[in-house]
């Protein structure tokens, strides 16, 4: 019974994932498309792969063995199916409605009248930014007992005092890029050769904490920033193929970047240490690194589970945890930390466990996660779509910004999603609206 479930829902997901493919020809930042693509990826070959029991990909599992992986055929199966509902419901929710895709040329003189800012406070709010910035760096440098190029390396390390500036440093480095190609594109109608400086900052500000995913959020919001403002600049459509085509060159490049990047880490990580590895490809192989502990979800659904199970876990805990995130620990020490923390505390494994969209919505909302993935899907949907609309120039970056966090989404879940997207977008959205106020008439070059 159980083998003739999966058969029909591997025909669904085949269907799924079709369906996403058809709409990526529409959208090419369809963003459930390629969250879609992810789960295809990811969650399908580990299932059939620990359903069947073959285990070829046997890293895959080391850590969650240690954990404690359940391996019942009703769990296997309904883990399965609980996955894909939550992923269907995400994106037929994202795509209940797609928003008018008919965007706004700055380059053209008509529209670009519309759009001006206030350079006085566009000089300002540079400078401040840069020296905060700039600030947060020396510190951190100052922190360190590295050299400066294994600093500014990708190797493990603690780079920043806490998360809160970890956000703020992410946040300012991307307003500055932000505030400098709206103010090329106004003024000078193209992208200025000065803009690689503001790509250096935000690289500078990632690749030190020697985190894959953040350093290939960087990238892709940078790459696909740059490809959006060129289409513009060249007076193409928002959609053709020749720009599916770079996207998905893109997106291809940065899936494996995560190999190059996680060889990188392990190098510079040991050589920071003294001791320097002579063959990296004996720790790990490229096909273990992507298909690593927790690269894939399914496993650390399976293992999850049994956590549950034995720890008699509140549903709603990752609820309170992201209302209560943004206080200090200073001012409320009893604050709930991650889920992904207390499951590493209470099991003492080693490194914690990724809770993956799936299961962040699973164990937080029980079977309503389904209902919430929907939810969230229709409402990601509306700021994600409206942010490029015609009437909202100002905003096209939220759109890029949140395409971006797509592999923060699926890796991390969605409190870390929630958390970390409304911090950095309250930054760099009153720097935006410092320099770009609302009241278009009100506005003076």
């Amino acid at each position: 019974m159980y083998y003739s479930i999966n058969i029909a829902l591997l025909f669904l997901q085949i269907i799924l994932l079709v369906d996403a493919i058809r709409k990526l020809q529409k959208d090419y930042l369809n963003f459930s498309s390629y969250f879609v693509l992810m789960y295809i990826i990811l969650y399908v070959p580990v299932f059939w792969d620990i359903y069947l029991k073959k285990y070829y990909f046997n890293y895959t599992y080391k850590i969650v063995y240690e954990f404690g992986m359940t391996t019942s055929n009703y769990i296997i199966t309904k883990m399965n199916v609980i996955c894909f509902l939550i992923i269907l419901c995400f994106y037929l929710g994202f795509n209940v409605k797609i928003a008018n895709k008919n965007h706004m040329n700055l380059f053209e003189s008509k529209q670009r009248a519309k759009i001006k800012f206030l350079s006085n406070r566009y000089l300002i709010l540079q400078l401040f930014l840069l020296i905060v910035w700039l600030l947060i760096i020396l510190k951190s440098i100052s922190n360190y007992e590295g050299n400066l190029l294994l600093f500014f390396s990708p190797s493990s390390k603690t780079v920043y005092s806490s998360s809160y500036i970890k956000c703020i440093s992410f946040a300012i480095s991307r307003l500055m890029f932000n505030l400098r190609i709206c103010r090329d594109s106004i003024r000078y109608h193209k992208i200025k050769p000065s803009i690689i400086f503001y790509m250096a900052v935000i690289l500078m500000s990632v690749v030190p904490t020697g985190q894959r995913r953040e350093i290939i959020d960087a990238i892709i919001y940078i790459l696909i920033v740059v490809i959006y403002v060129l289409n513009q600049q060249n007076h193409e459509k928002y959609f053709n193929k020749q720009m599916l085509k770079k996207i998905i060159k893109t997106l291809s490049f940065s899936l494996l970047f995560v190999i190059v990047l996680w060889y990188s880490r392990v190098y510079f990580t040991q050589l920071q240490n003294g001791n320097r590895l002579d063959n990296l490809f004996q720790i790990r192989s490229p096909f273990q690194i992507l298909y690593g502990s927790s690269a894939t979800g399914y496993p650390t659904m399976l293992s999850m589970y049994k956590f549950f199970e034995n720890s008699k876990m509140p549903y709603l805990r990752n609820v309170i945890y992201v209302l209560t995130s943004f206080i200090p620990r200073s001012i409320y020490a009893s604050k709930l930390t991650p889920l992904t923390e207390y499951m590493q505390i209470k099991t003492g494994l080693d490194s914690n466990l990724s809770l993956f969209y799936t299961g962040d919505l699973y164990y937080t909302f029980g079977y309503f996660s389904v209902f919430v993935s929907f939810l969230f899907g229709v409402c990601l949907s509306k700021i994600y779509n409206q942010s490029k609309s015609k009437d909202n120039i100002r905003y096209s970056y939220i759109s890029i910004f949140i395409f971006s966090k797509i592999i923060l989404l699926f890796k991390n879940g969605l409190a870390e999603f929630i958390i970390i997207f409304v911090f950095s977008y309250i930054i760099i959205e009153l720097g935006m609206k410092f320099v770009f106020p609302k009241k278009r008439d009100d506005l003076i070059e």
